[in-house]
């Protein structure tokens, strides 16, 4: 037998989907962070802090968060993404275990809006960035379930943390969590890793995509092109009307005459269609092709906006959780969308990097998005405008979609 020969590599199906799941489990823990809101109310008991002053902590984790994606798509051009896991395992770990021993508000932004958001933003965009390289056949399916787990993240554990903060008070389960995250991060890094260049791959279809990857784009060039600012823009345009209803999904439906408890139960049902959505659009995106699944996307968030219109012009419980229900599958589909048309359109070699600049949308979303929802509030005691609004952005996004090109 030749002992110079190669072996021939074998296409790798079945095993990858390990890889799938290992990802998921671990968005899903690192999905906490969009529980916050479980936090404020000891907080605030405790120290006499305005709702503004602990919503800034969010904000901070938000804006952290993506510039932890940004450092973690630097790192891995020289590091593993095991390595860059390692790393937010020890910013999640110091985060927690040093705010609940805070005794200020800088020490809430810096500990919980700085250490947490920029540890989960690292192992956000490495688990993703490296998971998708496996699936170049069903890259929109995969990265709407990471995505979905993401999401499902602050419904499935605020629950859990809610009751571990009666029983054992918030700094003792800040503690807890710190401690127990930060060990499952390190299991979950051991199954991490790119397929390597032994491995065959299945490839998409003749036709599955309308997306042409031409050759693998730097960040540079990408951010040279005019169709990754007008991709920007339109996830600019969705992120700010999703995050404008979320944002006043509860108080919204306390409005409509509903009680507190019910309408922590609407804003529920946010959650779940945002994460099912992420799976659904990543189908879509892979069967039609991005421009139809991303038509899909902001069309929905014209019907939002109309049938919560519709909701507080009948005073209609019915259409307002119809409403909510849009709102959470439109809100969702953007994040697939993101992901997999950055590897369509500019190649899977610099992706992490590429996939972290266009997630620092949110850095502009998410303050614009619940600001101009509370300003339109204040000046017309109503949410009413707020749903033009999420219309009138939804039709921005359709238009600016028809123009949206790979080749520019």
């Amino acid at each position: 037998m030749d002992k110079n020969k190669k072996s021939t590599p074998q296409v790798i199906n079945g095993k990858r989907w390990l890889y799938v799941i290992n990802g998921f489990i671990l968005l899903l823990f690192l999905g906490l962070i969009y529980a916050w809101s479980i936090f404020v109310a000891p907080l605030e008991a405790e120290f006499g802090w305005s709702r503004s002053e602990t919503s800034m902590a969010f904000t901070i984790c938000m804006c952290l968060f993506c510039i932890g994606g940004f450092a973690s798509g630097i790192i891995s051009k020289s590091k593993s993404p095991r390595f860059i896991i390692w790393m937010c395992a020890i910013f999640v770990l110091a985060g927690f275990l040093a705010t609940a021993r805070i005794s200020s508000l800088i020490g809430l932004y810096i500990c919980y809006g700085g250490f947490v958001g920029f540890g989960v933003g690292l192992a956000y965009n490495a688990v993703i960035s490296t998971v998708t390289k496996w699936f170049p056949d069903k890259t929109g399916l995969v990265s709407g379930v990471l995505l979905m787990g993401f999401g499902f993240g602050g419904m499935a554990l605020g629950t859990a943390s809610t009751a571990l903060i009666e029983i054992l008070g918030w700094r003792n389960t800040f503690t807890g969590i710190g401690i127990v995250f930060a060990a499952l991060i390190v299991i979950s890094s051991f199954l991490i890793k790119p397929p390597s260049d032994e491995v065959i791959l299945p490839k998409a279809e003749k036709g599955q995509n309308d997306t042409v990857q031409s050759r693998d784009f730097t960040t540079k060039e990408m951010l040279w092109t005019t169709s990754f600012w007008m991709i920007f823009t339109w996830a600019v345009v969705l992120t700010s009307a999703g995050l404008a209803m979320i944002g006043h999904a509860s108080p919204c439906a306390i409005d409509m005459g509903v009680s507190t408890a019910t309408a922590a139960v609407f804003t529920g049902l946010i959650s779940v269609f945002n994460g099912s959505g992420r799976v659904v659009i990543g189908i879509i995106f892979d069967k039609i092709g991005r421009k139809k699944a991303m038509m899909i996307v902001s069309a929905s968030f014209i019907v939002s906006g109309f049938v919560l219109m519709a909701a507080l012009a009948f005073r209609s419980i019915p259409l307002l959780v119809a409403g909510y229900i849009f709102t959470g599958f439109s809100y969702g589909g953007i994040m697939p969308c993101n992901s997999t048309v950055i590897s369509s359109f500019y190649g899977h070699k610099n992706y992490a990097m590429n996939f972290s600049m266009i997630n620092m949308n949110i850095i502009i979303a998410s303050p614009l998005g619940p600001f101009l929802a509370g300003v339109l509030q204040t000046t017309s005691g109503s949410y009413f405008t707020t749903f033009v609004a999420m219309a009138i952005f939804g039709a921005v996004a359709f238009v600016l979609n028809l123009f949206i090109s790979h080749y520019d």
